[in-house]
This record gives structure tokens, C-alpha cells and sequence, in this order.
């Protein structure tokens, strides 16, 4: 089991929960527990008809980038916690 931190601007497609709790032994597998229990997240976390994560989306396990680990593929222990965060970007 994993804790899935969402940031409060998307929790309207959570039914307002900024904190779930999801089996899985990977970041994917947490990530398509979500979007198949909340539907309205798949948009915001994967690029249409891929299973790629999306450009404008941030994956971390505890402080750490998954582009720095094995990306989707990262292995998640009980008691893991993964932060999603939209990108910001700015000048």
C-alpha cells in the first residue's frame, strides 16, 4: 500500500480527497489504480491513448523525481509516499 499525495487544485477529481491510500508495487500501478477509480485523472496524469506519463505532470517517491529512478517502473514499499504535482513553468 502507497499514500498518493494529490494536489488540492485536482481533488474535484477525487471527490475532493487529496490523500489516497493504493495498492501497488509500482508508481504505474498505483497511477492506473487511481485513474481507474477516479476516471477524471487519467487526463491529468497520462498522455491520450499512451500510458506515458504527461509533460505537464510531476511524479515524486518521497523527495525523489521518478525521472531520476525507474520512472513509472519504481518500485514502491508499504507505507510509500508518492506526490503528484502539476508542472509549473514560467519565466
Amino acid at each position: 500500500m502507497a499514500t498518493v499525495k494529490i494536489p488540492s487544485g485536482w481533488a474535484a477529481s477525487t471527490g475532493g480527497q487529496t490523500r489516497l491510500v493504493l495498492d501497488g508495487t509500482t508508481v504505474r500501478a498505483v497511477l492506473e489504480q487511481l485513474a481507474t477509480e477516479h476516471p477524471d485523472m487519467r487526463r491529468r496524469l497520462f498522455r491520450t491513448g499512451d500510458d506515458r506519463l504527461g509533460s505537464w505532470v510531476n511524479v515524486f517517491l518521497g523527495e525523489i523525481d521518478i525521472r531520476d529512478l525507474k520512472q513509472l517502473d519504481t518500485p514502491l514499499g508499504d507505507g510509500d509516499e508518492v506526490l503528484v504535482l502539476p508542472a509549473v513553468a514560467g519565466g
